[in-house]
């Protein structure tokens, strides 16, 4: 069984894997949240097809997916903040 340490649960609470830490020791954790992270911090390097039918198929598969939503994760939007 997985071990939680001190360490990682300083970084994520919750404890659940994954957890991105960026360079700036920004630490995002859940996946879904991590992919919209990282599509609008990086868009140079999109993990989503370009705006069409297929994007919006493939962000449906997200569970609790924020692609359909007016608002973004407030993950995401604290990220961005930091």
């Amino acid at each position: 069984m997985w071990e939680r340490r001190a360490e990682y649960l300083e970084l994520n609470p919750a404890g659940t894997v994954p957890t991105l830490v960026e360079d700036n020791g920004l630490a995002i954790a859940d996946s879904n949240v991590i992919c919209e992270y990282l599509e609008e911090a990086y868009p140079d390097m999109s993990l989503m097809a370009a705006p069409s039918p297929s994007a919006s198929k493939c962000a449906a598969w997200l569970p609790g997916s924020t692609a359909n939503s007016p608002t973004r994760s407030p993950a995401i939007c604290s990220a961005k903040n930091s």
